[in-house]
């Protein structure tokens, strides 16, 4: 499980091999998709095949038959059972599988924005914020002086 979970992580400090990866992660899952919807597409059709034939079987008995019989003979036969269990279970894997690929597209839509971060220097390290006020007093003028010039200009 920690394998798959790797697959997921993001690696902020190597964001050119994420992207480098990104495209394989999608085929890969993309195979596994394909691969656990066929399965379930088959299983589906091997319910069908089965439930068919316990149906003729319940027919060539003879006696009377009726419609609520041969379901009842279906949904009780071992054979039956087996069948919906394995397509139960093929639909959970993919469903799983399914998440699989959702979560790489989440991981990309993720890498996208870890980008416009870096580009908007997100992950620049802190800067010391400037105090002007000191800055501007040690050369001997202060910002009041300063500021009196400055209206004592704009008055002339």
């Amino acid at each position: 499980m920690s394998e798959i979970r790797k697959d997921f992580d993001i690696e902020s400090e190597a964001l050119d091999v994420e992207w480098l990866r990104q495209p394989r992660l999608r085929l890969k899952y993309g195979e596994l998709s394909a691969e656990t919807k066929k399965n379930a597409r088959d299983l589906k059709q091997k319910v069908k095949q089965v439930s068919a034939e316990i149906s003729k079987e319940v027919r060539e008995r003879g006696g009377k038959v009726t419609d609520s019989l041969i379901t009842m003979s279906i949904e009780l036969d071992p054979r039956y059972q087996e069948a919906v269990s394995a397509l139960s279970q093929a639909m959970y894997e993919d469903d799983i599988i399914s998440g699989r690929l959702d979560a790489v597209t989440d991981k990309k839509v993720a890498l996208e924005n870890e980008v416009r971060m870096w580009i908007g220097n997100y992950f620049a390290g802190p800067t010391t914020p400037r105090d002007l006020k000191k800055e501007f007093e040690p050369s001997g003028i202060s910002a009041e002086i300063v500021r009196e010039k400055l209206l004592d200009h704009a008055r002339r």
